[in-house]
């Protein structure tokens, strides 16, 4: 037998103890008395996933649950979210400069920053410049423009031009027009 110690809300230890159930594979942690549906799910959600794991099929016939559901209300009481894909990244909005800006200064340094990284024409480098300072107060504005973003052949900078909108453009505003012509299906990106 396993002893467990866990600690409850009032810092007070109890134990509880692991035993095979009778098929002879799965643990159960004996419940303390008068233990609510809620507590179960909370002493649950502390325990460590291994041990978890061991006890969660007993203890869901015990519940009168599916194994599915207590996953998933062990898993919110764990504080984790839904399954998703990918990885959660937390984005800010930057500190405001401490200064005023020049607007012509602030875009002449867009315009550049986007040079340096895809070849366009000058006209649409100051297009793709303007559209990334209109994503900063785009939520001003009742109507809002789109960028498109098009080319005649594949691995002509379409990507990186995207990589550099992702960093430089406002997370929560703005979408992406991105085709590439003569058989190209058309898609809409967001710019996030």
């Amino acid at each position: 037998m396993d002893d467990a110690e866990s600690f409850d809300d009032a810092g007070e230890a109890h134990i509880a103890v692991a035993e095979a159930d009778s098929s002879g594979g799965d643990f159960t942690l004996s419940d303390p008395p008068g233990e609510s549906d809620d507590e179960a799910i909370a002493r649950l959600a502390k325990l460590p996933p291994m041990e978890y794991e061991r006890c969660r099929v007993s203890e869901a016939e015990r519940r009168g649950l599916r194994v599915p559901i207590l996953d998933k209300l062990v898993q919110q009481a764990r504080g984790a979210a839904e399954p998703t894909h990918g990885r959660f990244v937390a984005l800010h909005d930057p500190e405001p400069w401490p200064e005023p800006l020049s607007t012509a200064d602030l875009l002449d340094s867009l315009a550049a920053a986007v040079r340096r990284h895809v070849m366009l024409s000058q006209h649409a480098i100051d297009a793709v410049a303007l559209w990334i300072a209109h994503t900063w107060v785009a939520d001003r504005f009742d109507h809002s423009p789109r960028l498109g973003i098009t080319s005649p052949t594949r691995r002509c900078g379409k990507s990186t031009l995207m990589e550099v909108l992702r960093a430089t453009c406002r997370r929560d505003t703005g979408r992406v027009f991105v085709a590439r012509r003569n058989g190209g299906a058309a898609r809409d990106l967001p710019a996030d």
